[in-house]
């Protein structure tokens, strides 16, 4: 009985058991280069809604015509992950002025 103990000790455990394989990601999937493209034309069709949003928040565009853009903004990011296998990056919050102002000084 000692023997199984020591034998279950001196097993290694891994921290974490490994990821099934998923899916495979629509495109193909033969070389890395074509992942990077697959994965710059996903992100370029999300950078878009988000800039069309911007811009109709600039313009003080309706809230029903923005929510419509944030909605197929989400369908976008739901692509990305469909397509590239992981969620799309978050943006980097930005500063607010106050506090440039203040590191200038």
């Amino acid at each position: 009985m000692l023997e199984r103990s020591k034998r279950a000790a001196a097993a290694p455990k891994s921290a974490a058991p490994a990821p099934a394989p998923g899916p495979a990601p629509a495109g193909g999937g033969g070389g890395s280069g074509g992942d990077s493209a697959l994965k710059e034309k996903e992100a370029a069709k999300v950078n878009a809604v988000g800039d069309k949003i911007r811009e109709l928040k600039k313009a003080k565009a309706e809230k029903d015509v923005i929510m419509a853009e944030v909605a197929k903004l989400k369908e976008a990011k739901e692509a990305y992950e469909a397509a590239v296998g992981e969620p799309f990056p978050a943006p980097a919050p930005q500063q607010s002025s106050k506090k440039k102002k203040k590191k200038k000084k």
